[in-house]
């Protein structure tokens, strides 16, 4: 970690009463985990550590070319979207008042893109129902976009009906702007309904209008649970999944933007340790570089046909290795070297040269206490250069000035409904709840004399007939 480093600012309490707190730490590219050192092995750098409850449910996206940064974060059972310039997004004071997704629903997992044309993609999943039924209730991934810096959203949608349940959706963007999305379908974390059966794939040609059929992997007898996916260039995509029942990691790939897959494939070397088959932690990440290369990082244990595997050594510990997808062909593993605790989340990020990999640590698998956050990095030719940084510049709004109308002297304002203000200690969302529905009161009761004229002139119509 950097020299020095500050920690994120208490929030004020009307914040800390609205969302959960998230915390950030400023990095030295230089030295952070031997970045500076091809020579060196990877060093873990851990970043926090704290018995902090919840986990950190937080989806990034980078707009290199407007400089911004993008994120969606869960709160209060529901999900948020914030940015910041990013030149300045070490300082909490910089980003934007985060705006509601999810009508303050019960969601979880989350992600988020942004296209060439700086438009904001956010898919995300919520407990809902199709039919009125709240028996019915279970996650389904819904989809909106913003083209306004979040601002405005368009109307949610449901990228597709599930079966069961859908957990851990991951969105991406391609250079046409074409839409592709993964899911776990099957367990409710949420709901504790159900059991992990599906890795699930949709694509929109359309800027998420429609959405295709699901392409559904794995069956209820061989299931599958913790999907993820990468673009790489060209056209390539990645899906990959952790398959239940031989315990090992398999994937599919499509050269042609989706058109055509190829079936299902394992990667040899890695297996589920017996610590974490009875949980379905998120214990995998992809991420393409520019070469055309897949990178993959994924906690487990060595498997009998790799050197040092637990079928010799019955002390080998569960940990993070790193492999390289190169012309169709995986590398052997790489030992990120020794770690604390149980990895999960893990998160991959290419930059020009390097590799910045994140994750979090539990003391126990099964457990929400003891954990804390690591940070890694490991020099290697990515492909990418260092581009340079588009300067946000806030819009100005212009002053509203209101013309009078014709013959008067006096301007006309348009009623505007006044905030709610709530007793101390009543929570934000509340007010904003209590806003929209008085707000459809005041339109309601702003109708009834029109409603009243309706009806007047109906029942003397009425009575001419009946003369």
């Amino acid at each position: 970690t950097s020299p020095g480093a500050t920690p994120a600012p208490t929030p004020t309490p009307a914040l800390a009463k609205q969302y959960d707190l998230i915390y950030y730490q400023s990095l030295s590219p230089a030295t952070a985990g031997n970045a500076g050192n091809a020579s060196q092995p990877p060093v873990p750098s851990n970043i926090e550590a704290a018995n902090y409850q919840g986990l950190p449910l937080i989806s990034l996206a980078v707009d290199n070319k407007r400089g911004l940064l993008h994120m969606l974060f869960h709160s209060g059972n529901s999900i948020y979207y914030s940015f910041a310039p990013l030149e300045k997004a070490a300082s909490a004071t910089a980003w934007s008042e985060p705006r509601n997704l999810d009508d303050y629903g019960n969601s979880y997992y989350s992600s988020i893109a942004v296209d060439s044309d700086g438009v904001i993609h956010a898919a995300w999943t919520q407990e809902l129902s199709y039919a009125d039924n709240r028996r019915d209730l279970s996650q389904k991934v819904v989809y909106r976009q913003s083209t306004d810096l979040g601002k405005t959203w368009s109307f949610p949608k449901y990228v597709a009906t599930q079966t069961l349940a859908a957990t851990r959706v991951t969105l991406r963007v391609d250079a046409g702007k074409g839409l592709y999305l993964t899911w776990d379908e099957g367990y409710d974390n949420l709901t504790n309904q159900f059991k992990p059966t599906y890795s699930a794939y949709a694509k929109s040609n359309d800027y998420g209008k429609t959405w295709s059929k699901p392409t559904l992997y794995g069956m209820t007898e061989n299931p599958n649970v913790d999907t993820t996916m990468t673009l790489f260039q060209p056209s390539g995509i990645m899906i990959m999944w952790w398959n239940l029942t031989k315990q090992q990691l398999e994937y599919v790939v499509s050269t042609d933007a989706g058109g055509n897959w190829s079936a299902p494939a394992a990667l040899s070397g890695l297996v589920r340790s017996s610590a974490t088959t009875t949980t379905t932690t998120d214990r995998l990440t992809l991420a393409a570089d520019g070469l055309g290369r897949v990178h993959l990082v994924a906690a487990g244990l060595l498997n009998a046909t790799q050197p040092g595997s637990a079928a010799t050594d019955p002390t080998q510990k569960v940990t993070l290795y790193h492999f390289t997808w190169a012309n169709n062909a995986w590398s052997a593993p790489d030992d990120l070297g020794e770690i604390s605790g149980y990895a999960s989340f893990p998160g991959l990020a290419v930059g020009p040269n390097q590799l910045n990999l994140v994750w979090l640590s539990r003391t126990n698998p099964s457990e929400d206490t003891g954990k804390s956050v690591w940070y890694s990095s490991l020099r290697v030719d990515t492909g990418l250069t260092a581009k340079p940084v588009g300067q946000y510049a806030a819009p100005t709004v212009p002053p509203v000035v209101n013309t009078p109308a014709a013959g008067s002297t006096t301007a006309t304002v348009a009623p505007i409904l006044a905030p709610v203000t709530l007793p101390p200690g009543a929570n934000q969302e509340e007010a904003n709840r209590l806003w929209f529905d008085t707000g459809y009161s005041v339109a309601f009761v702003s109708l009834v004399p029109v409603i009243a004229l309706g009806v007047l002139l109906s029942l003397i119509n009425w009575r001419r007939r009946r003369r």
